[in-house]
């Protein structure tokens, strides 16, 4: 078990440990309690924020989850293999920096265009 100061608990029908990286000031929580928080946000009974108060967790985090699980969801019962979530997030993200590096270059030419 973790040393007092670094490990809390959190509770929703079972005791979970959560624990806390002091040197980063994060917290490491269960994936447990991460499915639990993302069922309880599906039903729609709390709001993110509700949630995120109940299970002190930020409701930006509860989104991204829930995101995630939504994402794959489509997985669960064909039996592929879909890429993760992170992936397909480094694919977006060298998208958009693609489709910035190709407007730069479009401006330049039209201003080029322009001055001739």
């Amino acid at each position: 078990s973790a040393p007092e100061h670094l490990h809390r608990e959190l509770s929703w029908n079972s005791d979970l440990d959560v624990l806390y990286d002091n040197e980063k000031k994060q917290k490491k929580i269960h994936f447990k309690i991460q499915n639990k928080v993302v069922l309880a946000s599906l039903t729609e009974r709390e709001t993110i924020q509700q949630l995120a108060t109940r299970f002190e967790i930020h409701p930006h985090k509860i989104s991204q989850w829930k995101g995630q699980f939504l994402y794959g969801a489509d997985t669960i019962f064909d039996g592929s293999s879909k890429p993760s979530f992170k992936e397909s997030e480094k694919v977006e993200d060298k998208l958009y920096k693609k489709i910035g590096y190709l407007q730069v270059q479009v401006d330049l030419l039209k201003k080029n265009i322009g001055e001739s």
